[in-house]
């Protein structure tokens, strides 16, 4: 067999090697459970949204400077939990801003007690829900949690961008079919939406200094 086949043949038998060993342990999950023969590194990735509760592709995680600019901080084919790169982002953002940032917005998986123990002794703000049941309060922690909220609406920014590189950079319907050139498609699309944020903040940098 020529070598595209060879490799479509080992792929059939690893495929077929998983499928009999679901059905003989009556179980509907097992790891690296591959879905596609032309592309086998891609993965289920379970979500939970409504009418779209198994998505496939390549899963990252975004990270969002003050000023917009986005940055691919870790993906992966396999599904992973977000909350256990906090540190690794935040560490991510020193190196590139020169300092730590003064507070952080993320989803509740991002709020486990180990990250924010980790971001305390950084003195990082963590504008998340906060751990447990809820309490009674005082006026004056009412007003500190809807602070806190107001704070937490910076997420949207982060879904914002997600939204903006689906919707005008095709990033939900990437082409290539290899794992790297898939990985490059991203990357590359994430460039060109910081180049072009930078350019419009050139512009209209340049209209203000001209009126």
């Amino acid at each position: 067999l020529d070598l595209k086949f060879q490799r479509m043949y080992w792929i059939i038998q690893e495929l077929y090697r998983q499928q009999d060993h679901m059905y003989k342990q009556k179980t509907h999950q097992i790891d690296h459970r591959i879905v596609s023969i032309s592309q086998p590194h891609v993965r289920p990735i379970v979500r939970g949204k409504a009418g779209k509760e198994v998505e496939f592709g390549i899963k990252f995680s975004l990270g969002l400077t003050e000023e917009g600019m986005s940055y691919l901080d870790h993906s992966s084919w396999d599904a992973f939990n977000e909350g256990t790169f906090l540190k690794n982002q935040v560490e991510f953002y020193r190196k590139r801003c020169g300092h730590y940032p003064a507070r952080v917005s993320g989803d509740k998986i991002f709020g486990n007690r180990e990250n924010r123990q980790y971001m305390n002794s950084l003195n990082i703000e963590f504008t998340g829900p906060a751990l447990g049941r809820p309490r009674k309060l005082t006026d004056e922690q009412r007003k500190k949690i809807r602070e806190r909220k107001k704070l937490s609406r910076q997420r949207s920014r982060v879904e914002g961008k997600f939204g903006e590189g689906k919707r005008r950079y095709d990033l939900g319907c990437i082409k290539a079919k290899q794992p790297d050139t898939s990985e490059s498609w991203l990357a590359a699309t994430i460039f060109v939406m910081n180049i072009a944020l930078y350019l419009r903040v050139i512009f209209l940098t340049h209209i203000n200094y001209v009126k």
